[in-house]
C-alpha cells in the first residue's frame, strides 16, 4: 500500500536498517522512501518519523545526515567552519 500511494504522489514508505549506510539510504530513495531510519529508533522517534512523512516532509537518520554532511561539505580550516 505504501508504495502505491507514493506511485500516486503521496509519501513514501520510511525505511530501517541495522546500520547506517549511506548506499542503503541512496537505494531506499531510489526505491521511493521518503524515510530511511535504523533499526535502534526509539518508538516515540519512530511515530514523529511517520507523521513526518505523512505530512510530505522527509527524513534521515541523524548518523547518515552525518556522513552526507562530512562528504559532500567538508569543514574548511577557517574561524566558524569556514
Amino acid at each position: 500500500m505504501a508504495a502505491r500511494s507514493s506511485a500516486l504522489g503521496g509519501p513514501g514508505p520510511v525505511y530501517s536498517a541495522r546500520r547506517a549506510e549511506a548506499v542503503r539510504a541512496r537505494a531506499a530513495q531510489t526505491a521511493g522512501a521518503s524515510g530511511f531510519l535504523l533499526k535502534d529508533v526509539s518508538p516515540e522517534h519512530l511515530v514523529a518519523a511517520v507523521r513526518l512523512v505523512r505530512c510530505g516532509d522527509a527524513l534521515l537518520a541523524p548518523s547518515i545526515t552525518r556522513r552526507l554532511v562530512e562528504r559532500f561539505a567538508p569543514r574548511s580550516a577557517g574561524a566558524g567552519g569556514r
